[in-house]
């Protein structure tokens, strides 16, 4: 936990750029608006509170609790672009109302988003429609991490579509850049400083180009530790979003534990990682000075095309992280299980979360012939994560 020199501000506003210099006066008069871009600053949104109970100034007393949700790989085959460009890339419905019950809400956008419609493209080089970072905008996403391995198959120019795009609907984005100068990104609420950094261990077999190393965040460089001591200096908390790890492999392996170590005892408070496309456990690194940090080392895919019932079971993570009279710590964490529906004939496509997925919903899946079902899933879910919840 960090200790805060507590300044209540007089209006409720959020300041999102690529640094911490700069802090404009922001005013709105509604809790979902999108505030316009200031003093030349990036992009600018606000946080959301859920009640205007969440904070309290009584007897001197100070609270604000924020919560955060986090969706695995947005990972978008062929298949997915075909549906999506035949129909609409409603996919995330289902638990759109579920996600919109956070404060922050990110989603891993495994592929870049491209302007160029042929350069549409799935496995192994993948280039997705900018209407789909659209339906991850109304499905009510204000966080996308975008360091996979993936960010450069589509070379320099899929980076500043897909940078384009969220700047231009106010959306903060992690692990990618345009110029060498961003820093770690800041999320301010009333009270807390929440400092969030989004680094790959590759690319997919590309080298970015000699000179532009910043267009996306390397999990190897020694750029990380001097990012988590910036953060460790200029906020109250650190998420880190590692992708990372080895496909399909239900446990973290040696190298997940290694760099989990590492982030923590360099001032990461959260651990939120994604790669593998299945779920991995939540679970507590305990940093050199006795720290206690959640690490959910893979909540797997949020949606994809993909033909093994394993990867159909993802995860959201779920945190809240809260300011207790100037301590700000995170207070719980959580895994909640989320299913991909794939209609036979791959002629639709869902997320649902597991409590509300139907055996019914099961009879019509793609992979019903190799065995899935409800009871499948929860077996597995069970089998894999062991306990879905950590507290302070």
């Amino acid at each position: 936990m960090k200790y805060y020199k507590l300044i209540l501000p007089i209006l409720t506003t959020f300041l999102c750029g690529c640094s911490v210099a700069q802090k404009p006066i922001l005013i709105t008069d509604s809790k979902n608006d999108i505030i316009t871009d200031v003093a030349n600053l990036s992009y600018t949104t606000k946080i959301e509170v859920n009640s205007e109970e969440d904070i309290s100034e009584k007897n001197n007393d100070i609270y604000e609790e924020i919560s955060l949700v986090y969706a695995g790989d947005n990972l978008i085959h062929k298949t997915i672009i075909k549906y999506g460009l035949n129909n609409s890339f409603n996919m995330y419905d289902n638990v759109k109302d579920y996600i919109n019950k956070f404060d922050i809400r990110g989603i891993n956008q495994e592929t870049v988003l491209i302007d160029d419609d042929k350069q549409y493209s799935g496995y192994p080089t993948f280039g997705s429609p900018i209407s789909l970072g659209q339906a991850v905008v109304d499905s009510g996403f204000n966080l996308v991490t975008q360091a996979t391995n993936h960010a450069y198959d589509k070379k320099e120019q899929g980076i500043l579509d897909s940078i384009n795009f969220w700047k231009e609907k106010n959306i903060p984005i992690l692990g990618i850049h345009d110029n060498p100068n961003d820093n770690v990104f800041i999320w301010e609420t009333q009270t807390m400083k929440i400092a969030m950094v989004n680094y790959t261990y590759g690319l997919n077999g590309f080298v970015l180009p000699k000179g532009k190393e910043y267009l996306v965040d390397d999990l190897y460089s020694d750029k990380v530790i001097s990012d988590l001591q910036y953060a460790e200096e200029n906020a109250d908390i650190t998420i880190a979003f590692p992708h990372w790890g080895t496909e399909y492999t239900h446990t973290e392996i040696s190298e997940q534990i290694r760099i989990a170590q590492m982030l923590v005892d360099n001032g990461a408070d959260i651990i939120i990682g994604c790669h593998p496309h299945v779920v991995e456990p939540l679970k507590k690194i305990v940093s050199s000075s006795g720290k206690e940090v959640p690490c959910f080392y893979s909540v797997g895919n949020f949606i994809s095309a993909q033909n093994e019932i394993p990867r159909m079971l993802g995860a959201l993570a779920e945190v809240v992280i809260e300011n207790n009279n100037g301590i700000v710590s995170v207070k719980s964490a959580k895994m909640t299980p989320i299913v991909t529906h794939i209609q036979k004939g791959y002629s639709s496509f869902e997320t649902y979360l597991l409590d509300d997925y139907t055996e019914e919903l099961a009879n019509i899946h793609q992979l019903r012939k190799h065995g899935l079902t409800v009871d499948k899933l929860n077996d597995l879910w069970n089998t894999i994560i062991e306990n879905n919840t950590w507290e302070n």
